[in-house]
């Protein structure tokens, strides 16, 4: 699945830009569709951000994903269904995410959201006049996907962001375990991030939150 690339021209956080289909809660995954909504239709555009590490730091706090969202409606915490094209507060099924087909992504909500829409709202920063798409006269579109759905594939070019030390190796998976057991986990936290980067093959970006990743290699 491909979608056009955004940013906040005031925070710099990145994402995807999807739109709605009239009359529904049907997410658009046509790119062309998506910018004809943004100039035809300025309530329809919805930005989603990755809140990849959103969703790691709430299940290793024991948070809930309401957490996050704005008193304002400007933004929530939501799973973004790929296979099925919908928005949902329920996380994905375990084949799902198996599947690597559902995504955790900061989008507006409330009834506010087509005015948020209108006025270009950042989902991180809340500024508005602040969403602009990526490339101006070249189409950029990204691959929304999880580590664990990108296996196997090959793309040009990797970003895997906020790869910190808080949220890779997360820490809850370590805990309570044996000497051994540890070892283990920690091994399959680095044989992830490896199955990540190694899906680039011209380019990789790795940016992190807060202290790097002890799984980063120095330098």
């Amino acid at each position: 699945m491909w979608l056009p690339a955004i940013y906040c021209c005031g925070c710099g956080r990145a994402g995807w830009m999807t739109a709605l289909e009239p009359g529904t809660d049907a997410v658009v995954l046509d790119g062309g569709e998506i910018r004809e909504a943004s100039v035809d239709r300025p309530e329809l555009p919805r930005p989603f951000i990755d809140a990849t590490n959103e969703y790691r730091g709430a299940v290793a706090d024991g948070a809930e994903l309401s957490a996050f969202d704005d008193e304002d409606g400007k933004r929530a915490l939501m799973w973004f269904h790929t296979s099925m094209r919908t928005l949902s507060i329920t996380g994905p099924s375990e084949e799902a995410r198996a599947e690597g087909s559902s995504v955790p992504v900061l989008t507006y909500s409330d009834l506010g959201a087509e005015g948020y829409a209108r006025d270009q709202v950042c989902l991180n920063c809340g500024e508005p006049d602040a969403v602009r798409y990526i490339g101006s006269r070249v189409v950029t579109q990204v691959s929304v996907m999880t580590i664990h759905g990108a296996k196997g594939m090959e793309v040009t070019h990797v970003s895997l962001m906020g790869v910190g030390k808080e949220f890779m190796p997360l820490r809850f998976r370590l805990k309570n375990l044996s000497e051994q057991d540890a070892r283990a986990a920690l091994q399959q936290e680095r044989s992830l991030l490896y199955v990540a980067a190694s899906r680039a093959r011209d380019e990789l970006v790795i940016t992190t939150v807060g202290e790097r990743s002890e799984l980063l290699p120095e330098g």
